[in-house]
């Protein structure tokens, strides 16, 4: 069997999405492993541009940047071929959730498990990379950390603000027991006095490895993206956990369901960040270490363990040996139609001037007027990130 993987994005060609080195932290192991795993059956396993689509079985999706190569592999190998893994959250990759978009795949894993399971959709949980450093003595340990991308543009349940609003908080509380890491916190801007830094003073850099990094904090703020996905639990809290670092968690409503609240310091539990604060303060060496019982006796789970990357390659490996009903659903029109539009942009962004105007002529064709709208909207938005608007955001957190 030959299996010809589309990746996220045109740095992954090549094979490089195998590579630890082109993951932070090589927490996509799980393709290299499911690699692995397939070539021990005999399977070959390569990006598109090394297992031409042409000359696969079958296909596996991560993400909708090659629109092209996604119509392309509905033609040569059909949908019940095709499978797609999706691992951003809605507000992020609101096509990742969509129905339409889902009728291109003969098989949809997603991080959200809200969705009635079906043949089509299946939930996954988020996989880990399986790294634990050794943990580092309490003395030795700094309070606080975060670790995020500089992000501020709001939607309906977004945390970006409520990160933010802790982040300022901790750093006037805290003073040189908080650090913060990440990337997009110092950008060139076209008004150059309005790089985010100028707000947080305690803003170390980015970082090579979170988990590294984290080891040497008693706390981390993990805030996921949004606070609304059941389900959507990520590598910020396990990343935490590996590094022996006790996670502040907000993010998926459910997240009992899948972690011992014993494990992290719930958000939630807390009115306002000054008894959060005080929380925090209050924890001696033997309370912290109760902590890190409880994160040891979770990583020691099958909970955990079913997230590793071995594990996870399995779990692909069995979505790939599945048969497929012999009728299975046709694409739907709407779906082609949004997997072009896609396409188009690509070509309006990266092309010739020729093949721009092709993209242009086709958008319009096939786009509509909520995608007009939508398209815009994200002008604008890359616009005032450019210049630098976007940080002035940051007065009213």
């Amino acid at each position: 069997m030959r299996i010809s993987i589309i990746p996220s994005n045109s740095k992954l060609l090549n094979n490089n999405i195998f590579l630890a080195k082109m993951h932070r932290d090589d927490c996509f192991s799980y393709i290299r492993s499911f690699k692995e795993k397939a070539e021990k059956r005999g399977w070959e396993v390569g990006t598109f541009d090394i297992i031409e689509i042409d000359n696969a079985d079958k296909v596996m999706i991560f993400g909708l940047h090659f629109a092209k190569e996604i119509i392309e592999a509905i033609g040569k190998v059909g949908i019940e071929n095709m499978i797609a893994v999706f691992q951003e959250p809605p507000d992020v990759e609101p096509l990742f959730y969509d129905k339409d978009i889902h009728s291109c795949f003969g098989c949809v894993l997603l991080p959200d498990n809200t969705w009635d399971v079906a043949e089509r959709i299946f939930y996954h949980g988020f996989p880990v990379s399986g790294y634990i450093p050794d943990w580092v003595t309490f003395e030795k340990r700094k309070m606080l950390v975060s670790i995020s991308s500089w992000k501020t543009t709001e939607f309906p349940g977004g945390l970006y603000a409520e990160r933010i609003r802790a982040i300022k908080y901790f750093q006037r509380f805290m003073g040189n027991q908080f650090d913060i890491y990440g990337q997009g916190w110092v950008k060139k801007t076209i008004i150059p006095f309005l790089s985010p830094h100028r707000w947080f003073n305690n803003y170390r850099g980015p970082c090579a490895s979170k988990i590294d990094t984290m080891r040497n904090y008693k706390f981390s703020i993990c805030y996921e993206n949004s606070n609304y996905i059941k389900g959507y639990i990520t590598e910020k809290l396990f990343d935490s956990f590996q590094a022996g670092c006790v996670p502040i968690y907000l993010g998926a409503p459910d997240v009992t369901d899948y972690i011992p609240n014993e494990c992290f310091i719930d958000r939630r539990s807390f009115k306002s960040h000054e008894e959060l604060a005080a929380y925090i303060m209050s924890i001696d060496k033997n309370r912290f270490e109760r902590y890190l019982v409880a994160i040891n006796k979770y990583i020691e789970s099958s909970s955990y363990k079913n997230r590793l990357p071995s594990n996870f390659a399995t779990y692909l490996i069995g979505l790939v040996d599945k048969k497929s009903p012999k009728i299975f659903p046709s694409v739907s029109k709407k779906g082609l139609n949004k997997l072009i539009v896609i396409r188009s942009l690509n070509q309006i962004k990266n092309s010739k001037l020729s093949e721009r105007l092709i993209g242009f002529i086709s958008y319009v064709r096939y786009g509509d007027i909520k995608g007009f709208a939508k398209t815009i909207n994200n002008i604008i938005e890359k616009v005032v990130i450019k210049i630098g608007l976007d940080t002035l955001r940051v007065r009213k957190y």
